[in-house]
């Protein structure tokens, strides 16, 4: 659901005319479903994994995290009432950021827990690599994202601005 949003309020800042249109209508109408869902998803969440609120009990500074949440859903329905597609889209792209930061500093020091018993869950501790393997990772690293940025900043400026409108009508 938010992905769709996202790619809806990404169709909505590149195009012009009935596409941003029905980009704009379509991102409007998820926004109230994925609200909905989100505060559902939370609820569950927290039933289901009970230990997620013990890192937020523990550090209470960490309600940062649900907080952006909130603020990013916010920034979200302020945009598409005011139609401002860029803002949406930040919006969107902030919300996937703060749910994953939700998750992570939920279930930290665990990336797979395990209820049943918990001493069996895979740990930060007891999945990472020797300090070899892990200095080489993050060479590999810091050269890889290196590459990824210096493309994706290439892309964005060889296809920035909204896509014309081709003579024959379409898209």
């Amino acid at each position: 659901m938010l992905l769709t949003m996202h790619g809806a309020n990404w169709l909505a800042l590149k195009t012009d005319g009935v596409v941003q249109e029905r980009a704009r209508r379509a991102a409007g109408r998820l926004l109230a479903v994925l609200i909905s869902l989100t505060v559902l998803a939370a609820l569950a969440t927290f039933l289901v994994q009970s230990r997620m609120l013990s890192n937020y009990r523990a550090k209470p500074w960490l309600i940062v995290v649900p907080l952006l949440i909130v603020a990013m859903l916010l920034v979200l329905w302020h945009a598409r009432r005011r139609t401002d597609d860029l803002r949406a889209f930040l919006g969107s792209g902030g919300l996937i950021v703060a749910l994953a930061g939700s998750n992570a500093v939920g279930l930290y020091p665990y990336l797979l827990p395990s209820d049943p018993h918990p001493e069996r869950g895979l740990t930060i501790t007891n999945a990472a690599s020797g300090s070899g393997s892990l200095t080489i990772g993050i060479i590999w690293l810091s050269i890889g994202l290196t590459l990824v940025i210096v493309h994706t900043v290439f892309i964005y400026f060889l296809f920035r601005g909204k896509v014309p409108l081709e003579a024959g009508g379409h898209y």
